[in-house]
């Protein structure tokens, strides 16, 4: 057979199916999207914090159109368009960045107040996408990591708004949900056997769907602390309420971010860079919280809003050290 023949068989066979649990989580998680969707437009009409002008329906009827093509894909199965939505949805905050460059974007506030994470987010999510389309592992892993800092950032504010901790609902508490929904569609996108099946069986990606403690511990310490990265960049160069963590802050980010792209790399370094970042991210944390509470409680809530992110990376990746130290002390004894 010759090559051509060969690329017709491999474009021939079909995508991996999904299981009827995996198929059920995700049309509920989708159901449970657009429930949030629909009930904050409704809540927020009502309170006179949104109007329904052409670009607000805009926004939902493009979050309903992506929800009801996620959910045809998930029941036939269709990897390759769950694959083909999530990337063109990581175009968006290129576009986004691109639009307010042009003085045309949306009359919203933007997702950060500081221009050098915007356009860093929309450089980072654009690369994404190309990964996304050409299956690589780390685009997926990139790209789950952004839904989970999107989800928690807007979920967290949301959260504050409801509660009345901003004063009550505003245009901007439409953006958190925006935040909110556009990270949800993402991540059930990508989420699911299924899907990680064509990243992660694919050449010496395959080494990632090995069930080997290690190799999971590795998986989801990079996870976290993609998670953890953006959230370290955001507070150092938009909210830094403590300046003695403000340029420690900006370091560890650089050294998680070589951790995590060594590591994909499947190289050591980047493992042994993963392993110090967890107490990293804990001592961060700690010193952060320790002089804003002298400061006052305003400033320590908002070290608490990133310690959501910076805690739990930190003790999955701690967690994991003593998950990839066990061979070594394993060895170790027997010699």
């Amino acid at each position: 057979m010759n090559h051509r023949g060969v690329r017709r068989v491999a474009l021939a066979v079909p995508d991996p199916a999904a299981s009827r649990p995996e198929r059920l989580l995700l049309l509920s998680g989708l159901a449970a999207t657009l429930a949030l969707l629909f009930t904050s437009v409704w809540w927020l009409g009502a309170r006179g914090a949104l109007g329904l002008g052409v670009l607000e329906l805009g926004f939902v009827g493009g979050f309903v159109l992506a929800a009801l093509i996620l959910a045809c894909a998930v029941v036939r199965d269709r990897v390759g368009l769950r694959v083909g939505v999530a990337a063109l949805m990581a175009l968006a905050p290129g576009a986004y960045v691109l639009a307010e460059l042009c003085g045309v974007g949306p009359a919203y506030p933007g997702w950060s107040s500081s221009a050098r994470v915007e356009v860093l987010t929309a450089l980072v999510c654009t690369v994404g996408a190309v990964g996304l389309v050409a299956r690589k592992s780390w685009a997926r892993w990139l790209a789950l990591a952004a839904a989970l800092a999107g989800i928690g950032t807007g979920g967290l504010n949301y959260l504050g708004v409801l509660f009345g901790r901003f004063g009550g609902p505003t245009i901007q508490a439409w953006c958190f949900v925006l935040a909110i929904v556009f990270s949800a569609l993402v991540g059930l996108a990508l989420v699911g056997p299924s899907v990680r099946g064509q990243f992660e069986s694919r050449g010496a990606d395959g080494i990632w769907s090995s069930r080997e403690p290690a190799v999971r511990a590795i998986r989801w310490s990079v996870l976290a602390q993609l998670v953890a990265i953006p959230m370290l960049l955001v507070y150092a160069w938009s909210q830094p309420i403590v300046a003695q963590t403000q340029m420690p802050a900006v370091v560890l980010a650089a050294v998680l971010a070589g951790a995590a792209l060594l590591s994909m790399a499947r190289k050591l370094a980047g493992a042994a860079l993963l392993v110090l970042g967890g107490p990293g991210l804990l001592v961060l944390a700690a010193v952060s919280a320790w002089h804003a509470h002298a400061m006052g409680a305003q400033e320590l809530s908002i070290i608490g809003y990133y310690a959501c992110f910076w805690v739990p990376a930190g003790l999955i990746s701690t967690v994991a050290g003593f998950v990839l130290a066990r061979p070594v002390v394993e060895l170790w004894r027997q010699l």
